[in-house]
């Protein structure tokens, strides 16, 4: 279950300079947009609580990109739901941690093991991904040679690694599993 976000007061704004249909994303359910004009993290977080309590979920692996995660458990602490999330650790974007986890999405792919729910922004996202390599052919994906916005296609890379594609078993082998990333 792909979950993206975008603060309301922003949507046609961004609408105009990215050039795709936010508002109809929105309409459709395929983007939350929250109050305001920026991401509010305690609203975030009051959000990811109420999903893992409704869909009865439990948490088991996860990564967060580090830029922005202190805001994100400083409010995941004051809503008292920090041990709820407890299994999530950083997730760097680096040559050296995208690389496998690229490996491992291309795998999960391969192995048709993967299902998106035909959610239009990560197939857009997935379509502005640019892959880069460093000098011993390590790969990533590179936000600034891209086209536009690729941040769901990297939760979904760093979920399928997370889920640990590459070992004999994985997450990703259960009919009864889902994963959520957002």
């Amino acid at each position: 279950m792909p979950v993206a976000f975008m603060p309301k007061l922003a949507l046609v704004e961004r609408q105009t300079e990215d050039k795709v249909d936010y508002k109809r994303w929105a309409e459709t359910g395929h983007l939350i947009v929250p109050p305001g004009n920026s991401i509010d993290f305690d609203w975030v977080a009051q959000w990811m609580i109420k999903t893992v309590e409704d869909y009865d979920l439990n948490i088991v692996t996860g990564g967060f990109d580090p830029w922005k995660r202190p805001h994100l458990y400083k409010a995941l602490d004051e809503a008292g739901a920090d041990m709820m999330f407890s299994e999530v650790e950083d997730y760097r974007q680096g040559y050296i941690s995208m690389s496998p986890a690229i490996d491992a999405a291309e795998q999960a792919i391969y192995e048709d093991k993967l299902w998106h729910g035909n959610s239009p922004i990560l197939t857009w996202c997935i379509s502005n991904v640019v892959i880069t390599y460093d000098a011993a052919n390590n790969r990533k994906a590179d936000k600034s040679k891209s086209y536009s916005k690729i941040d769901l296609a990297i939760a979904l890379i760093m979920a399928v690694m997370q889920l640990g594609v590459h070992g004999e078993s994985s997450y990703l082998d259960s009919d009864e599993e889902e994963v959520l990333f957002i």
